[in-house]
């Protein structure tokens, strides 16, 4: 473990330290191959809940990390010394002052070696903007509204940082409505009724970072719940107070979905009954939440898959093959399905085909009533094989995975279905939306494409399970979610992922349909789709930084999100000029030419901010001369994950190693 004072809020730093590995060393090519973990402190020592940290991943030992790559990784040489020298950039984020770093074993077999670690200060924090949007809290706030479930309480946690300690920092107002929207007035329990600010609670910061959990215990006929943190009006101007991040939002222990399954190995029929227990409704009551099937649900995710259109070689794809069914998933060649599929397969060894396999979204390309006929069962074969607690491949519990398969789910429970089959989806998609509920409502995947698509699942869940009592919560959580959340990814490095989130926006939006936060996600989409169309090379493609699958045709999909006819007419008239800033956050620079004998060329560069998902700390460019790609990025860096999402990853996949001094060159390869 390792102590640093004096941190300039705002400003970049660099971890600097020697790294020194055994000869019989066996984990070389682990890219988790050891641990750093990030806690940082107030002035006064007490520890900040950050949400983000640019540089750095959230994780569950440590409140932010990094990896340390294995051997195999560092720099050409090193492996004749066995050493090598690490460096870890991040940004310290304000209120921050103090940091405590420690280093973990993680893969590693043999014992390695930390020497002569140095923590280096960048640029005065005077020049630097914040990143983070801070949350003032000031004698008046908007209020949070969740809705309730009947006979259950709320759990809020958060945490508050306030200028100097102080008994009375702040205050949760908290106020409850009926079903009606009427207010019901307190007093209420757990809470201290104010003249002229109606009931709340005192929130006091002994140290200058406070924990809360508010354990909200509603009347028997409250609905909904307005909950406004906001500093006393009497307190010193000077005095000032932030809550550090959005609140987690959960429901109370005995609703969880661990408490629910408990040791048991549950079906989806068990579960429903399971469930009406809990909720204390009388035997038999699930039937309601089954009959008769919603129609008009919104399938988010699958909109988003329709409007990017062909996703090229990886897209997953499903065709007859003789007696069989072929399957084509994640690039990977074409692979029958067994007749009876114990969902372990793994023909590729590949975590990405996996994910695709466990999504079930291949069961959307079977069509016509034989089609449907068959993806249902494939569905319930799948729900039988995956009691919960016991996954037949723990990667199907990945993040992804769970979102789009509850889509997938809804999709089916759209058709004509036989009782005893809707029985099964219906358990099923309740138990999705209480796994996928606990994602959101933590922000486990926080500033993420992934927590995004989370939350767009559990809006369709709720909506496709109108009368299940938890359906206008998880709504809620899901909109609020949304409204929080939406906006940070657009500063997401990988051009490809950002695409892919402004195409997840216009399908919230759509499925919204003016409910907050739609018109707000509308409006963001219709901000970034320009420069973000500014930055197509010719060939309508996108720079390949970060993330980025090979065979996509990026002019195209941002031609039907424009809303213009192919890729030339949504590149026109937005073309960048040589020397162009055109992304909003100024991170790319883009530059090209066009010749009718020599072809066109085109240079692109970025100085995107350090991410768990980016490079180790540079920029990196491509380069096209004479229409030919001659210098272009490795892409695939999510094949080796990192942060909360790892955590699902149970298995080993496929690994690439990244460039840390710019562009791979590859004479002619594609992106």
């Amino acid at each position: 473990m390792l102590d640093f004072e004096g941190l300039r809020a705002e400003a970049w730093c660099s971890l600097e330290a020697r790294i020194a590995w055994d000869s019989e060393e066996a984990a070389g090519n682990a890219f988790d191959f050891a641990l750093v973990g990030f806690d940082f402190l107030a002035a006064d020592g007490s520890g900040l809940d950050l949400d983000h940290v640019p540089g750095l991943a959230r994780s569950l030992l440590d409140p932010h990390s990094a990896w340390i790559p294995g051997p195999a990784y560092q720099p050409e040489g090193s492996e004749r010394t066995r050493t090598a020298s690490l460096r870890i950039a991040f940004r310290v984020p304000a209120p921050a002052r103090n940091l405590a770093v420690t280093i973990r074993s993680w893969r590693n077999t043999r014992p390695f070696t930390i020497a002569d670690a140095t923590l280096r200060q960048g640029f005065d924090a005077a020049e630097a903007a914040e990143e983070r949007p801070r949350r003032w809290l000031g004698p008046a706030a908007e209020p949070l509204r969740l809705a309730l479930v009947l006979g259950s309480g709320l759990v809020l946690r958060g945490q508050i940082h306030a200028a100097r300690p102080d008994e009375h920092a702040a205050r949760a107002r908290i106020a409850y409505a009926h079903s009606d929207g009427a207010p019901i007035a307190p007093p209420y329990p757990d809470t201290v009724s104010v003249p002229g600010f109606g009931a709340v609670i005192n929130l006091g910061a002994h140290q200058q970072a406070r924990r809360f959990t508010l354990n909200l215990k509603p009347p028997s006929d409250a609905a909904f719940v307005d909950v406004a943190f906001e500093r006393w009006e009497d307190a010193p101007a000077e005095t000032r107070v932030e809550l550090l991040a959005a609140p987690e939002i959960a429901l109370e222990d005995r609703l969880r979905l661990e408490s629910l399954c408990g040791d048991e190995v549950l079906q989806a029929p068990a579960f429903l009954v399971r469930l009406t227990a809990a909720l204390g409704l009388p035997p038999g009551a699930e039937s309601a939440w089954i009959s008769p099937p919603v129609t008009g649900a919104p399938r988010i995710l699958l909109a988003q898959r329709a409007l990017q259109g062909p996703a090229g070689p990886a897209g997953p794809a499903a065709a007859p093959a003789g007696d069989a069914l072929a399957l084509r998933l994640a690039g990977a060649p074409d692979w029958p399905l067994p007749r009876a599929p114990d969902w372990r397969e793994d023909p590729f060894r590949s975590v990405p085909w996996r994910l695709d396999y466990q999504s079930l979204a291949w069961l959307t390309a079977l069509s016509g009533e034989a089609g449907r006929a068959l993806a249902l069962d494939l569905a319930l074969s799948w729900s039988r094989a995956n009691s919960w607690g016991q996954p037949a491949d723990p990667l199907s519990l990945h993040p992804d995975a769970l979102a789009t398969r509850a889509d997938v789910l809804g999709a089916l429970l759209a058709g004509p279905v036989e009782a005893e089959a809707a029985r099964v989806l219906v358990g099923e998609i309740a138990r999705h939306g209480f796994a996928i509920a606990e994602i959101v409502g933590q922000n486990t995947l926080g500033r993420s494409l992934l927590q995004m698509r989370a939350a767009g699942a559990l809006l369709g869940i709720a909506r496709t399970l109108p009368r299940l009592p938890l359906s206008a919560y998880w709504d809620a959580l899901a909109r609020f979610a949304l409204a929080e959340g939406f906006s940070a990814p657009l500063a997401e490095p990988s051009l490809h992922r950002r695409l892919e989130l402004l195409t997840l926006g216009r399908a919230l939006a759509a499925a919204l349909d003016g409910e907050a936060p739609g018109p707000a996600i509308a409006e963001s989409v219709a901000a970034a789709l320009p420069g973000l169309t500014a930055l197509l090379d010719p060939g309508g493609r996108l720079p390949p930084f970060g993330d980025s699958p090979p065979g996509i045709d990026h002019g195209a999909w941002l031609g039907r999100l424009s809303a213009v006819q192919g890729p030339v007419a949504a590149r026109g008239a937005e073309a960048p000029r040589p020397g162009a800033r055109p992304d909003a956050e100024g991170r790319t620079l883009s530059a090209r030419a066009e010749g009718a004998e020599r072809g066109w060329s085109h240079f692109a560069c970025t100085f995107a901010g350090q991410s768990p998902q980016d490079h180790a700390d540079c920029g990196s460019f491509v380069f096209a001369a004479q229409s030919r790609r001659w210098i272009v990025e490795a892409g695939g860096s999510e094949q080796a994950e990192t942060g909360p999402a790892r955590h699902y990853l149970l298995s080993p996949g496929p690994t690439t190693s990244r460039c840390r001094t710019g562009g791979s060159r590859r004479p002619g390869a594609g992106a």
